[in-house]
């Protein structure tokens, strides 16, 4: 589980990772706020600021082992929480953090 505060998703995502694992996380899997895309316009951010700075509507990551993903999404749509499959966790040499698709500020 990775409480995504100071650090963003970047800072904070890796260390909820077991050393050998990978994570790739995918845009567009999850609604990215209007707030965050007017952040970036104003501020001119770059995208590793707009990462390493804000969370971009992810509050929370949970690393689920995959039989179980379906299971948890119905939970916490049960209690009401809005939740998404954001990516996926594959064998590595070291705990790393990717993205695949087309970024939201290019």
């Amino acid at each position: 589980m990775a409480h995504i505060t100071g650090g963003g998703i970047v800072g904070n995502l890796p260390r909820a990772l077991p050393a050998d694992a990978s994570v790739t996380l995918e845009w567009g899997s999850w609604p990215i706020l209007p707030i965050f895309m007017e952040l970036q316009r104003l501020g001119q951010l770059s995208l590793a600021d707009m990462l390493a700075t804000f969370n971009l509507g992810l509050g929370m990551i949970l690393v689920v082992k995959p039989p179980h993903v379906a299971r948890v999404l119905a939970m916490l749509a049960d209690e009401g929480q809005a939740a998404y499959q954001v990516g996926t966790v594959t064998p590595a040499m070291s705990a790393q953090l990717n993205w695949r698709g087309k970024q939201p500020w290019s």
